[in-house]
């Protein structure tokens, strides 16, 4: 969940007047705009690409159009805004609507605590009166304002990376004229290790051109019994990472030889010689997930990547197979999920509290 940078107090008291008024994504998009300029949302990036990012998020997501929070203070000026977008979700294995918080920007003439919490409380109650679920994963400034609100799920959204190029991590610890080739002798060793793990995989790993439906045929295949887990069919898929502006993803899918049906997917980025995995699923053996994560480590270094980053929630058997192919744990963040308070969200609310989440980059918008 974005949210601006910390700015001093402006002075702003809970004697001031504020209001949150739901508004249509459509009618209120220049306004939203101004919000997140004024508010430093985006950063330096050109106005354009926050129109364009702007529809595609909230107009054009195929689960439905996001909602959209205005926050005025007591003269009706615009003072902050808060994005909820629709996300599809099973919690254990019930189907509900979810929505993700996102673009929380508060005016900094109005950045104390008070109307970012107004901002936050009252989205989120005109949010749950259509949606089942609500959840964030927010940046550093906005935590402490998450913190005071109340929230029925809370977990670590953890940043597993692996290293793929020694060098660079060996030159801290030697001199340099030693670190080149203790650096080749290391990465050699590593090299042939997962070549040596794949010799006998029934699979073969292959960057893809796009979604086909062989990812819905993945997705069908998923036990969502135990699982509190956002759609990853193929119609998500295209939408969330081909038609999102800006950005240039790959597809590494893993396929089984006999028949070339999907087993695991996973969708990265690169950021400089890093490769972003974006988001990922599988399913099979332990011993068939760690092949399909070994698969995408020697695609990874073919591409002069030095390393391998993801952020995941959960005990999961995909999360084991990345500490075998030697992932390691790299600090987290809060994620955190509020649930309806009807009798009809009683039962979701102990099943969001018993099963294992599974969330990554592609639940929220980055």
């Amino acid at each position: 969940m974005t949210a601006p940078a910390r700015a001093p107090s402006s002075g702003v008291s809970a004697s001031t007047s504020y209001e949150v008024k739901p508004a249509d994504p459509y009618e209120a998009r220049e306004q939203a705009l101004a919000a997140w300029r004024e508010g430093g949302l985006g950063g330096d990036q050109e106005p354009e690409i926050s129109r364009q990012r702007y529809d595609w998020f909230y107009l054009r997501n195929p689960q439905g159009m996001a909602r959209l929070n205005l926050l005025f203070n007591g003269e009706a000026s615009l003072a902050g805004s808060l994005g909820i977008g629709c996300r599809d979700f099973y919690i254990g294995g019930e189907r509900a609507l979810a929505g993700a918080l996102v673009d929380f920007v508060v005016s900094p003439r109005h950045r104390s605590a008070f109307p970012a919490l107004t901002l936050q409380r009252k989205g989120r109650e005109h949010a749950l009166r259509s949606m089942d679920l609500l959840y964030g994963l927010p940046g550093d400034s906005a935590v402490g304002v998450c913190k005071r609100l109340t929230s029925h799920v809370s977990l670590e959204f953890t940043r597993f990376a692996r290293v793929l190029r020694y060098r660079s991590y060996i030159e801290r610890l030697l001199p340099k004229f030693l670190a080149a080739p203790t650096a080749l002798v290391v990465d050699t060793l590593d090299f042939c290790r997962i070549r040596a793990r794949l010799l006998s995989s029934r699979f073969r790993g292959e960057w893809a051109a796009g979604f086909d439906e062989s990812f819905d045929a993945l997705w069908a295949e998923v036990d969502k019994d135990n699982l509190c887990i956002g759609t990853r069919d193929r119609k998500f898929l295209q939408w969330r990472f081909r038609e999102r502006p800006g950005c240039d993803y790959r597809i590494f899918a893993v396929r089984r030889k006999s028949d070339a049906s999907l087993r695991m997917y996973f969708v990265c980025h690169m950021s400089d010689e890093l490769l972003c995995i974006d988001d990922c699923l599988g399913v099979g053996s332990d011993s068939e997930l760690e092949q399909g994560v070994l698969m995408l480590c020697r695609a990874a270094r073919k591409l002069r990547a030095k390393s391998l980053d993801v952020h995941l929630t959960g005990e999961t058997p995909l999360l084991k197979a990345l500490l075998r192919a030697s992932f390691t744990d790299r600090g987290s963040r809060p994620f955190f999920a509020v649930l309806g308070e009807t009798l009809a969200h009683r039962e979701l609310q102990a099943r969001a509290s018993h099963h294992t989440w599974y969330v990554t980059r592609a639940d929220e918008d980055t």
